[in-house]
């Protein structure tokens, strides 16, 4: 299972025993990792090998503070496989990151970073094992809009059911130019905020809207 369910649940254990929510901006990269050439004719000793030192490498991560959030999400494409969510300030550093990680390596997957800033992170303290369904919302520009700076800042003055416990922005042109995770699994819900944004009547952005899986508890309660 490629970047499956099992990846959310067994990094739970590997997350700070507390961590705070973050308040202001901070320079953060967001990496969507998409499918490049696919597991092929593998066996499967080999995918249980990867997967383990897959699972393995984002435990190194989260241990050295660097790896704040990961886990498989609903692309409907079945492109996007999962998220990373690194403290660090710039992409070039992102390959570093990933030359333990076999998927990376043997190009089953291919890490897509996003350079931008973190508005609001809201993270818990994650349980030993299980897994959360929650929603994640990705804004795109409208073509000749790629320059265009993204602002999280309405939705954090939404009623706290309702707000987003991650605010990412984009820093650098680019198609996407947000992405919220919204601890509300119903994903009709979550569509229902998105589309009353200003930007999203006016066209300037399209949002997405995917179930997201993290470890149990990664996001504190509202």
């Amino acid at each position: 299972m490629l970047f499956g369910l099992a990846v959310a649940s067994a990094l739970a254990t590997a997350l700070p025993a507390h961590a705070a929510p973050r308040k202001g901006s901070h320079k953060m990269v967001f990496i969507f990792l998409e499918l490049d050439q696919g597991s092929g004719d593998r066996d499967q000793a080999t995918l249980e090998r990867w997967q383990a030192e897959h699972i393995g490498n984002f435990r190194k991560r989260y241990a050295e503070g660097v790896l704040k959030l990961a886990g498989p999400l609903s692309d409907p494409d079945r492109k996007a496989r999962g998220i990373v969510v690194l403290d660090i300030a710039s992409a070039d550093d992102v390959a570093r990151h990933f030359v333990e990680d076999p998927y990376i390596q043997h190009r089953v997957m291919k890490p897509v970073a996003i350079e931008g800033e973190m508005a609001a992170m809201a993270l818990g303290t994650p349980e030993e094992t299980g897994i959360d369904q929650h929603s994640i919302a990705i804004f795109t520009a409208a073509p000749g809009k790629e320059r265009r700076k993204a602002d999280p800042s309405g939705y954090l003055k939404l009623p706290a059911a309702d707000r987003p416990a991650v605010a990412f922005r984009a820093t650098k042109p680019g198609a996407v130019r947000q992405i919220l995770i919204f601890r509300e699994k119903e994903l009709d819900q979550v569509r229902a905020i998105v589309e009353a944004d200003p930007a999203v009547q006016r066209g300037d952005l399209k949002a997405a809207v995917w179930s997201q899986w993290l470890g149990k508890g990664s996001l504190a309660p509202p």
